[in-house]
């Protein structure tokens, strides 16, 4: 670390958090230093090995300024950054390539570039088809719920019922995807996500018997969710492994 920054209390105290907690919510106003808390806490995860290789996610427009900053606090850091344009056509093979084959201490990352690096078929088959047993969980506890009332609500139902068809069709063309070997994300080696400012992702599918309470969703919040379900079970499989 540079000798001449110093942390303030609450700033160890976020940092204490991350290394404590499996997963943290930084919400202070803006100046109150949320990139010096990300930095620190990113570097201690992997100077006590809890980490093996941390991704940041930052806005488009922050990549460059992210990245200098890193190096002020941290100035003998090993920092890997990308963009959208590093990880264009062909590029995408030579950052996974870059990312899985060095011990970087972090991996910034645009938003466009980490949606860039998707899962495989194979992973992204096994959460949409996760999302189709729940769904169908659901729209039978509607039905035996009909039922005991003595009558179905039949637009409910019917919207429930079309949303099931609607991920057993995505699973369908998912599993038929040919795998592109050696550019999905698991191939980076990223084991665990940072992502700034993630209110801009809020917007997770949330389906509901409410009338205009369920969102469709978007790919961005639906992208990053399906990468940290990845990582937890991965992390709960190796966890559980025997050593």
């Amino acid at each position: 670390m540079a000798k001449d920054f110093s942390p303030r209390p609450h700033q160890r105290a976020a940092v204490a958090r991350m290394l404590s907690e499996p997963a943290v919510g930084l919400f202070h106003q803006v100046g109150a230093g949320k990139t010096a808390e990300m930095v620190m806490g990113v570097m201690e995860l992997r100077r006590l090995g809890m980490v093996n290789k941390p991704a940041v996610i930052v806005p488009n427009h922050m990549l460059e300024q992210f990245a200098r900053e890193w190096l002020q606090i941290y100035p003998q850091a090993r920092i890997l950054a990308a963009s959208s344009a590093d990880l264009a056509g062909d590029k995408r093979r030579q950052f996974v390539a870059r990312a899985a084959a060095n011990q970087w201490d972090a991996v910034i990352m645009t938003r466009t570039a980490f949606q860039r690096v998707s899962l495989s078929p194979e992973a992204e088959a096994a959460y949409i088809n996760a999302e189709v047993i729940q769904m169908r969980a659901e729209l039978e506890a509607v039905k035996d719920s009909g039922e005991d009332n003595g009558r179905a609500n039949a637009s409910i139902i019917k919207r429930l019922e079309k949303a099931v068809l609607a991920q057993e069709e995505t699973l369908k063309a998912k599993l038929d995807t040919p795998a592109d070997p050696g550019i999905s994300f698991e191939e980076t080696g990223i084991d665990y996500l940072v992502v700034d400012e993630l209110h801009d992702y809020k917007n997770l599918r949330t389906p509901s018997n409410i009338l205009g309470a369920a969102i469709q969703g978007s790919n961005r919040a639906s992208d990053l969710h399906m990468k940290t379900e990845f990582l937890r079970t991965a992390r709960k499989r190796n966890h559980l492994r025997p050593r």
